[in-house]
């Protein structure tokens, strides 16, 4: 189990925005102006632990479900472009009436949800071709 932070205002809403182990510390701010949840994500678990392994002490994978494209142009120049920001989710229509007050409170910091307090949803990110060069999809995961 994983700690991560949300989005809460804005078009974007839900969208993972950055995952932490356990114990690792938050800023007061960032807390009041995101949610803090609970992930139950094995794969991104394994590598944010991997991370500590090699030596950084409090590990940090920012955009975790973030879906980029590369294009690489006729000139060899390569580029990146953000198809979407998260491609996983938490749904706010699944997140009770009173947890959803105490998150847009940003007078404090609200209480962390629990993976039981919401849905993980998941978004289907449709690829296009460019005719300017190869294009190759992945997850922003590193």
């Amino acid at each position: 189990m994983i700690e991560a932070l949300i989005r809460t205002r804005s078009n974007d809403k839900g969208d993972i925005i950055v995952a932490k182990l356990p114990g690792a510390v938050w800023g007061a701010m960032e807390l009041k102006t995101h949610q803090l949840i609970e992930l139950d994500d094995i794969d991104l678990e394994n590598k944010l632990k991997q991370l500590q392994k090699a030596g950084e002490k409090f590990p940090v994978i920012s955009n975790p479900y973030m879906k980029i494209e590369e294009v690489i142009d006729r000139n060899g120049k390569r580029r990146i472009n953000v198809l979407e920001k998260s491609t996983r989710y938490v749904d706010f229509n699944s997140i009770s009436t009173e947890k959803k007050i105490d998150i847009e409170d940003i007078s404090k910091q609200a209480t962390k949800l629990i993976t039981s307090d919401y849905t993980l949803a998941v978004k289907t990110v449709e690829v296009k071709t460019v005719e300017d060069g190869d294009k190759t999809v992945e997850d922003g995961v590193k």
